[in-house]
């Protein structure tokens, strides 16, 4: 080998290495009878960054284990998984059960117009109310329903009314349906078919991205594993 090409060699090598990451300088003076090989085994004592002298095994499964694990493009299609599925719940909501209850207490206390009314000159009532209801909506043909319960508690201090205390309770039950607008489909309705697609589009998304990121991964490894063992 000529020394002017030995000289060109070692450069481009040297010029391979960063800057900094050259712990000790390399002597690029060649005598006219320098030995390339040796030029080379010098150079290659140089460290550089992020290349250590100890090996690890690796083998095919953990290179796939840790591209899935420290691959952000995943972990963005995972993300939006989730935001899909929290949506999907959320259209989910507006078929859920609604129960109302409406507790209510009052007093009323008027002037008697007569002693016969109140021994005290004071006629006095008290109410007691107690009202429970429970509404439905279904995602079918936008049929909707509700079961209410009323209950209310009269007392009083006139001597006149018989019933002392009073019950008055109601129990109602009805559905309603649309007629002709909003049968086939309506806002709730659209926005949860809207989210079961999108939940079903980011999984499908998830799988691919995955299925990507391990095919890359293998091809990489067995690229690698068969340039080790062309230099051997």
């Amino acid at each position: 080998v000529q020394p002017v090409t030995a000289a060109l060699l070692v450069l481009l090598v040297v010029s391979a290495v960063p800057a900094r990451a050259q712990q000790k300088p390399v002597d690029l003076t060649f005598p006219e009878n320098a030995d390339l090989q040796k030029v080379l085994d010098e150079v290659s004592k140089v460290e550089r960054v992020g290349v250590g002298g100890t090996q690890h095994p690796l083998s095919v499964q953990d290179a796939i284990q840790l591209a899935l694990k420290n691959n952000l493009e995943i972990e963005l299609e995972r993300t939006n998984v989730s935001n899909s599925v929290s949506g999907l719940k959320g259209a989910r909501g507006a078929f859920d059960s609604i129960v109302l209850y409406s507790p209510s207490l009052q007093s009323n206390n008027a002037p008697a117009a007569s002693s016969l009314a109140a021994a005290n000159g004071k006629v006095s009532e008290h109410y007691l109310t107690n009202n429970l209801s429970v509404k439905q909506k279904t995602p079918w043909q936008g049929l909707a329903f509700h079961v209410d319960f009323e209950n209310q508690r009269q007392s009083t201090n006139n001597p006149f009314v018989s019933l002392n205390p009073n019950f008055t309770s109601r129990l109602t039950a009805g559905f309603t349906m649309p007629l002709w607008r909003y049968r086939e489909m309506d806002n709730d309705r659209a926005v949860l078919k809207i989210r079961t697609k999108q939940k079903l589009q980011s999984e499908t998304d998830f799988e691919t991205k995955v299925i990507d990121v391990i095919a890359r991964t293998q091809a990489a490894y067995w690229d690698l594993a068969a340039a080790l063992e062309d230099v051997v």
